[in-house]
């Protein structure tokens, strides 16, 4: 301070204080650079999204958190977990219906559900109880528009590949036939 007590800035704090609020407005133009690309992604994950019906919201054994989704027309219904950090691959269960035409006591004509096949089941990571989860839609599923029966197969291909598949379907309540080629669940 010199003279009247007026204080002048040298360049050198005059840089310094421009330095730091520029890297403020860096700091800051980033966090919005995030932001957009956040709700980009968003976005692009409620695109993918948009033909299917969301049942639920689940989160694995590892703690990732995914919505249920459900993908139904006359014969088939596909489950799947997704959540924006899955977008192209995901697990999903595929499955094909059985319905049957039963004439009543009446004479009329009804159609009943019967079976629940599932032909294929892709947890992607194995041990996070994806399988689980999609399973135990499966069984609500079906106990829900009261079918019979869930059945499967499990192939050489599926034995070599996933040697545990046998023993999940038997925790989770299925029947397995002696070779282990085909399992099923009698519903009531």
């Amino acid at each position: 301070m010199l003279g009247y007590g007026i204080f002048k800035k040298s360049d050198v704090e005059i840089e310094k204080e421009l330095n730091r609020k520029g890297q403020e407005v860096i700091y800051k133009l980033k966090e919005e650079i995030f932001n957009l690309h956040n709700s980009i992604g968003l976005l692009e994950f409620m695109k993918s999204i948009k033909d299917e019906e969301i049942i639920g919201i689940r989160e694995n054994r590892v703690g990732d958190t995914f919505l249920i989704l459900k993908r139904e027309n006359e014969n088939s219904v596909v489950f799947s977990l997704r959540n924006q950090n899955n977008i192209r691959q995901f697990p999903d269960v595929y499955l094909k219906l059985t319905k049957n035409i039963v004439e009543d006591k009446q004479g009329e004509w009804h159609t009943v559900n019967y079976n629940v096949d599932i032909v294929d089941i892709q947890a992607i990571d194995k041990g996070h109880g994806n399988g689980k989860i999609l399973i135990e839609e499966v069984i609500r599923y079906a106990k829900r528009h009261n079918f019979k029966t869930i059945t499967g197969i499990v192939t050489w291909d599926d034995k070599r590949s996933t040697p545990w598949l046998t023993e999940f379907y038997r925790k989770n309540g299925f029947k397995l036939n002696k070779e282990e080629t085909s399992f099923v669940m009698y519903l009531r």
